[in-house]
């Protein structure tokens, strides 16, 4: 996820590999509380997706690093 100032990069897409490459992923944990859902975020920089098979369009994640923020 990508926020103005906060942009460090670009998504990068390797044909030959079938891969993307992110610099910096933001995953948000929801959890419903009665009538509230709260949700805490979580970081991943240099996530690199990897194709599984040219037919099709999923992709796994091969490689990530957890960090505190995308800054």
């Amino acid at each position: 996820m990508f926020e103005a100032e906060q942009t460090s990069g670009y998504i990068l897409y390797n044909h030959k590999k079938r891969s993307v490459k992110i610099p910096c992923f933001k995953v948000m944990t929801i959890a419903n509380f009665g009538n509230g859902i709260e949700g805490k975020p979580i970081y991943y920089k240099n996530v690199l997706l990897k194709q599984r098979h040219v037919a099709d369009l999923i992709f796994y994640a091969e490689d990530m690093t957890k960090v505190d923020s995308c800054n």
